[in-house]
């Protein structure tokens, strides 16, 4: 079957989150997929669910006009030897790095606005989320989708 003549894969994402590895795997698969992938983000975008919206190639995010999502910095646990826990700690340093690029490369996010909200829950409506480039369209007819 050529390219042209799949169907479309279609993502709806209502998500509390979840695991940072995980998503970014999915992110990846739907990146190197030939077949064209879109995310719909109803309701609750909100910590990896809100990076799985981001992540789908430019044009192809939609969201409900109630959808939220929420930017934060990611949680960890730590524990045993102190050299361990440091070394934990140089890892947890690279992977906040790679999270924080991988925002600003998928949205319209400035480094100083990233900066300045992602240590705390950061919670941008359908409205916000347009403005600051996490999804493309805001849909206003279902059949658009189809």
């Amino acid at each position: 079957m050529a390219i042209a003549e799949r169907k479309p894969i279609k993502i709806w994402i209502n998500s509390n989150g979840g695991s940072l590895n995980a998503i970014n795997e999915l992110i990846n698969i739907c990146n190197l997929s030939k077949t064209p992938v879109y995310a719909i983000g109803m309701g609750k975008c909100y910590s990896a669910g809100g990076l799985l919206l981001m992540g789908i190639p430019r044009g192809n995010r939609y969201i409900l006009s109630s959808t939220e999502a929420l930017i934060h910095d990611g949680s960890t646990g730590s524990y045993g030897d102190t050299g361990k826990v440091l070394d934990d700690l140089e890892r947890t340093k690279k992977i906040e790095e790679d999270t924080k690029q991988f925002i600003l490369s998928h949205t319209k996010i400035t480094e100083s606005e990233y900066d300045k909200n992602y240590r705390k829950n950061w919670w941008l409506d359908a409205n916000e989320i347009i403005e600051k480039g996490v999804a493309d369209h805001i849909i206003t007819n279902i059949e658009e989708l189809f």
